[in-house]
């Protein structure tokens, strides 16, 4: 669907910067956020995110704490969580508000 989300986490910014780029050129539109990118880049990339016109966020768990974004379906750990913790954070970004949502 248009409304799809899909959250990678990664363990390091390399490694956003990396998989975002990655994707990108093989045609899907994707963005990331990490500790090293700007104010105003974190903003333009959850706000691409957000209205779909990247329907790929690449992020750290770090850069991801607190985001509440409706539509996120899919939350993909593309690097393992460090502890339980860390791993309860990051599926929690999806099936929120009693919605369906998937974790690989």
């Amino acid at each position: 669907k248009d409304d799809d989300r899909t959250l990678v986490f990664v363990a390091t910014k390399r490694n956003a910067d990396f998989l975002a780029s990655l994707l990108s050129q093989s045609e899907f539109p994707t963005t990331s956020i990490h500790g090293d990118r700007q104010q105003q880049e974190r903003e333009e990339a959850l706000r691409d995110f957000k209205t779909g016109k990247a329907p790929i966020l690449v992020a750290t768990s770090v850069a991801a704490r607190g985001l509440d974004i409706p539509g996120v379906k899919h939350v993909v750990n593309y690097d393992l969580p460090t502890d339980i913790d860390e791993y309860v954070h990051r599926i929690g970004r999806t099936g929120r508000v009693g919605n369906l949502g998937r974790s690989t």
